[in-house]
């Protein structure tokens, strides 16, 4: 890693990138002062799943990069997202929220990239506006400098527009507590009986300290149970699953999106740190957004090639009303699935 060159050519760089080309000259100028550079050889990973939060944006100055994550059948096969070549950017996800990429982003060439580090880039959001809706609404939304932008969605908590979601709201603030438990010992009868009287989909089995081993669903009675014609006297922790997969209250709704369809499960518990604080639903989700995140995000992973992923994203844009930007033959991902 090292210094990114002559100020003025990295300027005129950033001029072309959007939304960087909404900077005055002088800010453009100050923001070349701060990139370094570094390069990224065929097949190098970049960023990952598994790795650490990025401190930096990653301006594609040459080559390019591609997205995976591994296949819902075969976790050894990878299955490619999104690509992303010369004059884009990408690690916004990891680099907004602190957390790792939820992607695998491998160069798919010899690769050259400016970075932009986290300090100077929270500068840039906090200083000029159209920057920053630019990253929490994108162009497929119908962003436009110093217009107000309205989306045909319904508006979510606190009168935000829908459309700003994903980025913006935590799990806090849409999720369902309290949340409905039971204990293992109690049978799937009860159990579902429970689960009608209080008008639920699952239930939360906690042990003797009332701390969460496992969780049943409908689906669990249905498929384990109804199916197989044993109505008697089962108990639930004979049907329920385990490791429970949770997520933290001050995570991200779009962190919430990605762990749902990563795991295939419709119900996402909510844990601080040992405690149990309340539950998330896909149908919690669709409401909130106003269509579905977690069905496109499915859709998106099990698109099958390239040439899939433009049409579930025209569906996207389509439904949404609005016209996607992007390059030619291939629609621009990052505003549904930001990256």
């Amino acid at each position: 890693m090292s210094g990114a060159g002559p100020p003025k050519k990295i300027a005129n760089f950033l001029k072309a990138i959007p939304p960087f080309d909404l900077l005055p000259e002088m800010a453009l100028q100050e923001l070349s002062l701060t990139l370094m550079i570094e390069h990224f050889s065929l097949g190098e990973d970049i960023l990952r799943p598994d790795g650490p939060p990025t401190r930096f944006l990653y301006l594609i100055r040459s080559g390019g990069v591609k997205f995976t994550l591994p296949d819902k059948e075969n976790s050894e096969i990878e299955k490619i997202i999104d690509v992303r070549s010369e004059k884009e950017f990408f690690g916004i996800f990891s680099l907004l929220t602190d957390r790792p990429s939820p992607f695998r982003i491998t160069a798919e060439a010899d690769t050259v990239c400016y970075l932009l580090k986290k300090g100077a880039f929270a500068r840039i959001l906090d200083k000029y506006p159209d920057v920053l809706l630019y990253f929490t609404m994108g162009p497929s939304k119908g962003f436009k400098p110093g217009v107000t932008v309205r989306s045909s969605a319904p508006p979510g908590p606190a009168g935000m527009e829908a459309d700003q979601l994903l980025f913006s709201t935590k799990v806090r603030d849409i999720m369902h507590h309290p949340v409905c438990t039971c204990q293992p010992a109690e049978t799937v009868i009860e159990a579902a009986r429970l689960m009608t009287r209080r008008g639920v989909g699952s239930l939360i089995v906690v042990d003797s300290n009332q701390q969460p081993i496992g969780i049943v669903t409908d689906g669990d009675l249905r498929e384990k149970v109804i199916a197989s014609g044993e109505l008697s006297d089962r108990p639930v922790e004979a049907i329920m699953s385990r490791p429970l997969k949770s997520i933290p209250p001050d995570s991200f709704y779009f962190e919430a999106v990605i762990s749902m369809t990563r795991h295939r499960i419709k119900y996402l518990p909510v844990m601080e740190d040992e405690d149990l604080v309340g539950i998330l639903s896909e149908r919690d989700l669709m409401i909130i957004q106003g269509n579905n995140p977690v069905g496109i995000i499915r859709q998106i992973h099990q698109a099958p090639d390239l040439d899939q992923l433009v049409v579930v994203h025209k569906d996207i844009t389509q439904n949404a009303g609005h016209a996607g930007a992007g390059r030619p033959g291939q629609g621009d991902l990052r505003a549904d699935y930001p990256t």
